[in-house]
């Protein structure tokens, strides 16, 4: 009996061909009751008035080096130079025309951020100290877990527990 390998091989590229247009799909759709969380419109509000990840963040251990930028469908990486100061979004993406960012949709509580190259990674966030702080449940498409904390920027994260 023969097996044709080249089917295995197929087989597996259509799955991630599956599951890319499955999130492409999810990423251009949006519906108010069917569970998907559209784009939140603060509308002039501080984004720390209601519990969302859109915003600046910063991860413990670099709060000179790296900020997460999210916007409503969009999450960029900014790496800074060491001193601590950082370009808004804005003069960020005009310095970097070619930076795509890390797409995400999330449905309900979950976060399901495009990582790139068929990795997703899935996010629970969970908001404490007034919206000021995101600790994320984080699973990567390989099934492995962690916890992790974020902050907002010009938050002290000693000063909440």
């Amino acid at each position: 009996m023969v097996f044709d390998i080249s089917f295995v091989q197929k087989s597996k590229k259509m799955k991630k061909l599956i599951l890319g247009l499955f999130v492409a799909a999810l990423s251009f759709t949006s519906c108010q009751d069917g569970g998907l969380v559209p784009p939140l419109d603060l509308d002039g509000e501080n984004p720390t008035d209601v519990a969302t990840i859109q915003g600046r963040w910063v991860s413990p251990g670099f709060e000179d080096n790296i900020r997460y930028d999210f916007t409503s469908d969009t999450r960029y990486t900014i790496y800074g130079d060491g001193s601590g100061e950082f370009p808004t979004l804005e003069e960020f993406l005009t310095e970097n025309p070619g930076i795509s960012g890390n797409p995400y949709v999330q449905i309900g509580d979950t976060v399901y951020l495009d990582l790139h190259f068929g990795n997703i990674q899935k996010m629970v966030p969970t908001f404490k100290c007034e919206n000021k702080v995101m600790e994320f449940y984080s699973e990567s498409s390989s099934g492995s877990g962690s916890v992790s904390f974020l902050f907002r920027e010009g938050h002290d994260i000693n000063a909440c527990n």
